[in-house]
Parts: structure tokens; C-alpha cells; sequence
């Protein structure tokens, strides 16, 4: 029905058929939208979004029509039509919002990797905390086996000391030097002993700060990080909107000045109809038995419209929703 209807339009401009698509462009430089062909598809858009395709397609025969009644009408007025210039407008928000919903898209899922990127960095860090601890638990089982050693060495000097006592018991010489010996191993085995466990309560003190501090750190990384994901996610979200706000203002204004013309050539042509026509223009009078003056269509009232008159009948809302 469409096409009929534009081929009628041709027709009435003195065109034989429509221009190729490939050619459109080419022909008409106003044309504000071009339709995809097979080696060069439409850009922004997928296969499956044949609605938008179709939409282009059709603004761009009504754009190239409109030029060539452009061409074709008296003093340079274009002959628009306001749903011409409505699909138009229509298909090339359609096309921006498009696009800004895949920068919103695009911007949404560098957020979400660099949410997983900081997730990764917090397990690492975790990971590392956890090493450091078990790293302090050997350390203090070293320490802990150190000691039992420790022991163990004084307590064989005390062994040898009670020996070397036995085998000096018959002299009161050898028992003083065993009691000295005994003496000065207890106060040696007090010695290390008191050494030992100082430098054991020193290592495990180094250890559990050193985790500590490790904990700490551990959990300012992960702060900044979650901080920084944030911070992204707010940024995208904030560009995406000022994105889509830009975008529809711009087409608002277009839409706004594109009407503003067109009712200013409805004007003008509304003008040029209200003058009256030339004298070779208007219908023959001729005398007949009812009286003089009469036209020819007066004398035959119920005579049918010719084709071309039903044709202009033809209401141009329904031709274009066809």
C-alpha cells in the first residue's frame, strides 16, 4: 500500500521509479538518514532489530520524496509532510538512544571488572594474612621446641652434676666440689632457662604484631578498593544520564525547528491557494436548455469522478500508515 502510494508521488513529479539505495546519497545530500545495504550494514544496530531498520528505510524514501517535490514545485517550497518529518526525527532518536544505552552498557560492565579485579586483589590479600599467621604459629612451635631443648640440655647437666656428686661422695672434697658443681649447673640451667623463655616472649610478641600489622593493611586495601568500585559505579551511572539528557534536548530542539519550518511552507502554499486561478484554468461555460451560465458539471450533477479525482481523495494519513 506504501508503495503504491510512492510510486504515485513519483509518478505526479515526473519520475519513472524509485532510486536505489546505494544511489540515495549520492542524489539527495539532505537526506538526513540512509538506509543499511548488504555491504555496508547500519551501524549501532544488530541483525535482530529489524523494527529499527525498517523505520530508517522508510525515513529515508519519505526524505528523498520530499526533495524531489522540492525540485519539482514552484518558488523552491518544499512539499513536506509532518509525519514525514515525525518518522524522521523518530528514527534518528531511536538510533542515538540506542547508542547511549550501549555507552550506559559498556561503562556498567567496566565497572563490574573492576569490581572483580578488586574482589581478586581482596582474596590475594587474605590469602597473604593467612600466610603470615602460619608463618607465626611455626614460629612459635620452633621456639616452644627450642625450649623443651633447652630443658632437656639442663636437665642432663643436672644429671652429670648428681653423677659427678656420687662418684666424689667418699671425699668430703669431692662432695664440696660436687655440691659446687651442683650449684653452679642449677644456676646455669636458671640462666638459660630464664634466656630461653625471655627470647621466646620476644620472638612471639614480633609474630603477633607483625599479623597484626599484616590484618591491618590487609583491611585498608580492602576499603579502597570497595571505595574505588564505588567511585566507578557512581561515575558511569552519572556520564550515562548526562548522556541520554544531551541526547534527547538535541532531538526536542530538531523536532521543534524542523515543525517550525515545515509550518511556515504550509503557510506559504496555503497562500498560493487562495489566489485566484488564470483564465485558461477555469471550466468552460456553455448555454444549455436550464439557462445560461452554467458549467459542464452542473448540467450532469451525478456524473462520476474521474480516476485521478478519486486518487486525490485518497486521505494522505492512511496512505503513509499503510
Amino acid at each position: 500500500m506504501w508503495q503504491l502510494c510512492v510510486e504515485d508521488v513519483l509518478r505526479a513529479l515526473g519520475c519513472a521509479e524509485l532510486p536505489e539505495t546505494g544511489s540515495r546519497k549520492t542524489e539527495h545530500p539532505d537526506a538526513q538518514v540512509q538506509g543499511p545495504t548488504e555491504e555496508q550494514p547500519l551501524d549501532g544496530y544488530a541483525p535482530e532489530d529489524s523494527s529499527a531498520w525498517f523505520a530508517l528505510r522508510l525515513a529515508e524514501d519519505k526524505a528523498w520524496i520530499s526533495a524531489k517535490a522540492k525540485e519539482s514545485s514552484d518558488g523552491g517550497v518544499p512539499q513536506v509532510s509532518t509525519d514525514a518529518i515525525i518518522a524522521m526525527e523518530t528514527a534518528r532518536v531511536a538510533q542515538e538512544k540506542v547508542a547511549a544505552e550501549r555507552a550506559a552498557k559498556e561503562a556498567a560492565e567496566k565497572a563490574e571488572k573492576e569490581a572483580a579485579r578488586m574482589a581478586e586483589e581482596k582474596v590475594a590479600a587474605e590469602r597473604a594474612a593467612k600466610e603470615a599467621a602460619e608463618k607465626a604459629e611455626k614460629e612459635a612451635a620452633r621456639v616452644a621446641e627450642e625450649e623443651a631443648a633447652a630443658e632437656r640440655a639442663a636437665k642432663e647437666a643436672a644429671e652429670k652434676a648428681e653423677q659427678e656428686a656420687a662418684r666424689v661422695a667418699e671425699k668430703a672434697a669431692a662432695e664440696r666440689a660436687a655440691k659446687e658443681a651442683a650449684e653452679k649447673a642449677e644456676q646455669e640451667a636458671a640462666r638459660v632457662a630464664e634466656e630461653m623463655a625471655a627470647a621466646a616472649e620476644r620472638a612471639a610478641k614480633e609474630a603477633a604484631e607483625k599479623a597484626e600489622q599484616e590484618a591491618a593493611r590487609v583491611a585498608e586495601e580492602k576499603a579502597a578498593a570497595e571505595r574505588g568500585a564505588k567511585e566507578a559505579a557512581e561515575k558511569a551511572a552519572k556520564e550515562a544520564a548526562r548522556m541520554a539528557e544531551e541526547k534527547k534536548a538535541a532531538a526536542e530542539r530538531a523536532v521543534k525547528e524542523e515543525a517550525g519550518r515545515v509550518l511556515a511552507a504550509a503557510h506559504i502554499r496555503a497562500d498560493k491557494e487562495q489566489t485566484p486561478r488564470m483564465p485558461e484554468q477555469q471550466p468552460a461555460r456553455v448555454p444549455d436548455a436550464q439557462g445560461p451560465g452554467r458549467t459542464t458539471l452542473e448540467q450532469s450533477p451525478k456524473k462520476k469522478a474521474s480516476p485521478k479525482k478519486k486518487a486525490r481523495k485518497v486521505d494522505p494519513q492512511k496512505a503513509n500508515g499503510a
